[in-house]
């Protein structure tokens, strides 16, 4: 009798299963309304019921997608992180899916070029161009992404290819007003500056000292000129050197700016390598720059390549010397990433306290003066390393939560200001005021002590005896994020910790300094 009820329910539980195509049915419904978060939730569902299904898994990333589209910077980041996650769970189960592809394809062109999904992306959406484009609505769809794509790859005649077939053909798509403005701009003919005017006003700026002004006559002669390696090796020049400067307020007004500059100097620098293939000095120079460009870049592979390269095949002993040991910093930056990528991929807390133990200490940058009388010393210990320094913040809020001040802000955060969206609690309790003089260099996986001399962001003193020490972190490229907190009441004690499975900030001490606080 238990057998025939338990055939009675497996059968009744299958028979009141919804199909995927069910599932797929009622998140559209519930996105067309407006509704994205329930479109989420039906769709998380249908993947749990339905684990094999790639229809399910890219319908998933798809609302993912359009998720980030509406959340701040960091969660933006993160929900596209899990929606590139889902679309790769599609194709591992249906390789060249149709809207898999696709909607990997254009989350990879509208995501930041730091995230380094754009050339994947480009692949993406020639593939579906050339497999399905037998469907007149998807080539148009992918025609238009992939303009987008190949001119943020400053591939400007084949993004203005794309748009004119959208122009030409699209008419009554939704693409066609963009795509026409920008088939017209790519199409408008301009006077180009002559390359030697622009290189002789180029050299006039560096004189001056004005790298933004030389920089773009620069491009405009190397344009021009494009066989010209003392050219282009004074372009790379001029762009490492603006990119050296530190980080300022104009951050704020272009927070790509950077990226770009990175993105460029190393275009440059392979340019350089393909005009003179034998130097020796010329594959060096972009081999010691490209192991320390960002990891947005995807440079590291090509810094070790070269430097491998040299260390074996250099003309002179010293090459082979100065190649093998910047080989040995590259091959290390290439662990931290594997290592980095084992501690976001690990299923459990258990299995991220194992790993700890293998990521490589760094020294310090902070080096706080102790206040004069009472102070509290705070000594936090991030655990976690990811290829470049996360953006960090210790600020201290009152009983009732108020902001009272903040004792280390990360250059970048602290710069671009509110379009900063690494550290969302900080910057919504600071508002950024009186930052200048805790503002540092980005820290990194070790212990760090940080002094607080129990005033606020005005100077003055502060009476209360309990009050929250706050800190946040936020790691690139894999977009692990934590806040994790401290108590404080000097009624009670003088001593406090915090402890956490949590291998970001596994732990955050603070001792009062003083037997009395005035």
């Amino acid at each position: 009798m238990k057998k025939i009820l338990f055939i009675i329910i497996g059968l009744s539980s299958l028979l009141f299963a919804e199909t995927v195509e069910e599932y797929i049915s009622k998140s559209k419904v519930a996105a067309q309304s407006g509704n994205l978060k329930q479109a989420t939730e039906i769709m998380e569902t249908a993947i749990v019921e339905h684990p094999q299904s790639a229809d399910a898994y890219a319908q998933y990333g798809l609302y993912l997608s359009q998720l980030a589209g509406q959340a701040s910077f960091l969660k933006a980041g993160m929900l596209s992180d899990k929606s590139f996650k889902q679309h790769d769970k599609a194709l591992e189960i249906e390789q060249g899916h149709m809207y898999a592809t696709l909607y990997r394809g254009i989350l990879g062109v509208n995501v930041p070029k730091f995230m380094g999904k754009l050339k994947q992306a480009i692949k993406d959406l020639e593939f579906v161009q050339k497999r399905y484009g037998k469907n007149s609505q998807i080539f148009l769809t992918s025609s238009y992404y992939l303009g987008l794509g190949y001119l943020k790859n400053k591939e400007q005649e084949k993004a203005r290819l794309n748009f004119k077939f959208i122009v030409m053909y699209g008419k009554d798509s939704s693409y066609y007003k963009d795509a026409k403005a920008q088939y017209e701009k790519l199409t408008a003919k301009s006077t180009p500056e002559k390359s030697d005017n622009s290189y002789r006003e180029a050299m006039k700026c560096l004189e001056n000292n004005q790298l933004n002004d030389a920089l773009k006559y620069f491009r405009i002669s190397a344009k021009q000129d494009s066989s010209n390696l003392e050219l282009y090796l004074i372009y790379a020049r001029t762009l490492g050197n603006i990119a050296g400067q530190d980080y300022d307020e104009t951050i704020a007004e272009d927070i790509t700016y950077r990226a770009s500059l990175a993105h460029e100097v190393f275009e440059v620098l392979s340019h350089c390598v393909e005009l003179a293939p034998g130097d020796d000095e010329i594959r060096f120079l972009r081999g010691s720059v490209a192991i320390n460009l960002p990891f947005f870049v995807n440079s590291l592979d090509t810094g070790i390549e070269d430097l491998t390269y040299l260390s074996e095949q250099g003309k002179t002993n010293e090459t082979k010397a100065k190649a093998s040991f910047l080989l040995k910093k590259g091959i290390e930056l290439k662990q931290t990433f594997e290592l980095a990528e084992a501690g976001y991929n690990a299923d459990s807390d258990e299995e991220k306290q194992k790993l700890l133990s293998k990521f490589i200490t760094t020294k310090s940058p902070i080096n706080q003066t102790k206040p004069e009388g009472d102070y509290l010393k705070i000594e936090m210990t991030l655990g976690y390393r990811d290829q470049i320094a996360p953006q960090t913040a210790v600020w201290i809020e009152d009983a009732a939560g108020n902001y009272i001040k903040t004792i280390y802000i990360s250059g970048f955060a602290a710069n671009v200001k509110d379009k900063q969206m690494h550290l969302p609690r900080w910057a919504e309790s600071s508002e950024f005021r009186n930052i200048a003089a805790v503002t540092g260099a980005s820290i990194d996986c070790g212990k760090h002590l940080f002094y607080w001399d129990f005033t606020d962001f005005s100077g003055n003193q502060i009476k209360d005896n309990k009050f929250t020490i706050h800190t946040e972190i936020c790691h690139w490229p894999h977009v692990q994020y934590v806040e994790r907190n401290l108590e404080i009441d000097l009624e009670k004690d003088k001593e406090f910790r915090t402890t956490s499975s949590n291998f970001l900030i596994p732990e955050l001490v603070a001792n009062w300094i003083s037997h009395k606080k005035n």
